[in-house]
């Protein structure tokens, strides 16, 4: 099932990529996405309401009506919200924020690596990061900043499936399996 999943959380986000792009609503979309995901995590509830099957389409519609009121969300956003609701697919709307922000970033040409230090790093530092690896990979670089004392020192950068392992333990390990 998890397969399946992935392949209709994808679909879902390509379509409603695919139709904020040609109306010229792709930013605007995206930050509806990510309010809607936010009212989602302060309500344990509201999860519930929306993914439920037992709960009728009309239910379901006056809820996000009800939130559409606040957040006030593009047209394309609340109709493809209702469209996730009719179609009982709302257990899937993490996975298809997630593939939309995929295909946004993969047609924007950018790339979030997770950069980890054994500490804090400075604003400086964490500029100069993102300049290196801007250079190294020739694209956009958004950066994700995580702390992580077990590497005693230096960075660990995750890009997609590669890692680039400079901490300090790893060398310590390294010196320790040559003896």
């Amino acid at each position: 099932m998890r397969g399946e999943a992935h392949k209709i959380a994808k679909n879902y986000a390509q379509a409603l990529f695919d139709l904020s792009y040609e109306e010229g609503k792709l930013a605007q979309v995206k930050k509806d996405l990510e309010r809607f995901q936010n009212v989602l995590k302060l309500s344990r509830e509201l999860k519930q309401v929306l993914e439920s099957r037992m709960i009728s389409f009309e239910e379901v519609s006056e809820v996000l009506k009800d939130i559409s009121a606040k957040i006030k969300p593009q047209p394309i956003t609340l109709n493809f919200l209702l469209n996730l609701a009719q179609q009982k697919r709302f257990m899937f709307f993490g996975e298809i924020l997630n593939s939309f922000l995929k295909i946004k970033d993969e047609q924007e040409g950018v790339v979030r690596p997770h950069v980890t230090s054994a500490v804090e790093l400075s604003e400086a530092f964490k500029k100069e990061v993102k300049k290196s690896l801007e250079d190294a990979t020739h694209k956009k670089v958004e950066p994700q900043f995580f702390v992580d004392p077990k590497i005693l020192g230096g960075l660990v950068t995750r890009l997609g499936s590669k890692v680039f392992d400079g901490s300090l333990k790893t060398k310590l390990e390294s010196l320790l399996i040559e003896e």
